[in-house]
């Protein structure tokens, strides 16, 4: 589009649009502080910027608005007619009515934010928001993990796993450390795709700096998130370009200096290097495992599992859950409820059962599983239906593209590791990360080669 007909970036210099970007990012996360409700819903200050983008969208792309809509319609007009309709045979429709329009005021919005503002522009807010919540999480661990919110920036979440005391798990602004971490990682995975030459300082340091914000905030979706996207990566990127791999490499490079220094930032203090290691223990694969191994074979016999009894069980867990029974456990509690919401789904297989509304709220959460929870309120036809949203986005949207399959992995990951242990599908900052890398990738696809070569060469060019 030329200037002439696109006067909405030519009235926006580049900074501003920039900070208004990185503005609109930081606020699609912040759950706890920048929002406020309504009719028992949370409605954050991102959702007022976005309406105001999606007007200003609309009137841009007027003339060719018909392509957009199909686009749209074909890809989730039939998840959203099929859980409204699920709403609408349930016991108490109004929930789930509410939360399709929540769902797709939010898809629609972050489709059409993402699509407003020049692709530079767009990618430098982007990033430039997450190494906000990257230093605001480094600054909180090494100042309030022993000392608590009250010396942080953001919210700490209470955790007496180790013994000791209670330790304060860093979340800035989000709902809790798992939110934090998804929403992070996805952003420190399309840092190292094709779309970080896009910012690449800011790129460079987002890898950086939210790696090792990662680590601190000791959330097992996010550890298992990058775990999941590095192992694979590889095999996404074979066949790259050669200018493609050397970019990679000083990337690398500059992050891996960059986490250096803030890694020993956050642990310069002796009581949190000391007590950081003592909550690895109980956060990790096996003593988690353990919490929840008798439950998980009374459920899942086929495994067979060997769990730990009598006193060898207690001497292998925490203090805090040693004489806890499994279903009492914090993960035992999400296995609970995952298992309810299975049955859930088996009681009414094609439509589910509807929103549930909750006592001192419309909407009550299912399980910490997206999956399950779109499949218990919504049934097989819902979940279906938004496999195949996903799976038309990413086609149309040019991230199965050859050169752009590592930008593909970071959302396919995202949807296949994250969305298993969180909940609350039309969760805006999970949609507007999806439409931004599907921007940039559709910028990616339309691009020369040979200009994306000059723009992968450019490691000095401006962030």
């Amino acid at each position: 589009m030329t200037p002439s007909r696109d006067p909405i970036r030519s009235w926006l210099a580049p900074g501003p649009a920039v900070a208004l970007c990185a503005t609109a990012f930081f606020l699609g996360g912040a759950d706890l502080v920048f929002g406020f409700r309504a009719f028992g819903v949370n409605v954050r200050y991102a959702n007022l910027l976005l309406v105001l983008g999606l007007a200003a969208w609309l009137w841009r792309e007027r003339d060719g608005l018909a392509a957009h809509a199909r686009f749209l319609a074909i890809g989730w007009a039939p998840f959203i007619a099929l859980f409204s309709l699920s709403a609408l045979v349930s016991p108490s429709p109004l929930p789930g009515l509410v939360k399709a329009a929540w769902f797709a005021l939010n898809l629609v919005g972050a489709y059409a934010w993402c699509r407003l503002f020049r692709p530079a522009d767009l990618a430098r807010g982007y990033f430039a928001c997450y190494l906000v919540l990257a230093a605001i999480l480094v600054t909180d661990f090494a100042t309030g993990f022993i000392g608590g919110p009250q010396a942080m920036i953001g919210h700490g979440q209470p955790n007496a796993l180790a013994s000791g005391g209670t330790l304060w798990r860093p979340h800035a602004f989000h709902y809790e450390p798992s939110y934090a971490a998804a929403a992070l990682a996805l952003a420190w995975a399309l840092s190292v795709t094709r779309i970080g030459s896009q910012a690449p300082r800011l790129a460079v340091a987002v890898t950086g700096l939210g790696f090792v914000a990662l680590v601190i905030l000791m959330s097992r979706t996010g550890w298992l998130y990058v775990a999941v996207f590095v192992v694979l990566l590889p095999f996404a990127g074979a066949g790259s370009a050669r200018a493609d791999r050397v970019r990679s490499l000083r990337h690398v490079g500059g992050a891996a200096a960059i986490a250096a220094v803030a890694l020993a930032i956050a642990l310069a203090s002796p009581a949190n290097r000391e007590r950081f290691t003592a909550l690895v223990g109980p956060l990790g694969a096996g003593q988690t495992l353990e919490r929840i191994c008798p439950l998980l074979d009374s459920v899942l016999p086929v495994l067979g599992l060997h769990c730990l009894e009598g006193e060898a069980r207690r001497r292998a867990l925490d203090d805090w859950n040693r004489d806890r029974k499994p279903v009492e456990t914090s993960e035992g509690q999400r296995v609970k409820a995952a298992i309810d919401a299975v049955e859930d789904i088996r009681r009414s297989v094609l439509l589910g059962n509807g929103v549930r509304e909750g006592r001192t709220r419309l909407i009550e959460p299912v399980a910490a599983n997206v999956w399950l929870e779109i499949g218990s309120e919504g049934g097989l036809l819902s979940l279906g239906a938004v496999l195949w949203g996903l799976g038309w986005s990413l086609w149309r949207g040019q991230a199965l593209a050859p050169h752009n399959r590592a930008i593909a992995l970071a959302l396919c990951a995202y949807f296949a590791v994250a969305w298993q242990f969180l909940q609350t599908f039309p969760r805006l900052d999970q949609w507007m990360s999806f439409w931004f890398a599907l921007a940039m990738a559709a910028h990616a696809a339309a691009e020369p080669p040979q200009r994306l070569q000059n723009i992968s060469s450019k490691s000095t060019s401006p962030s």
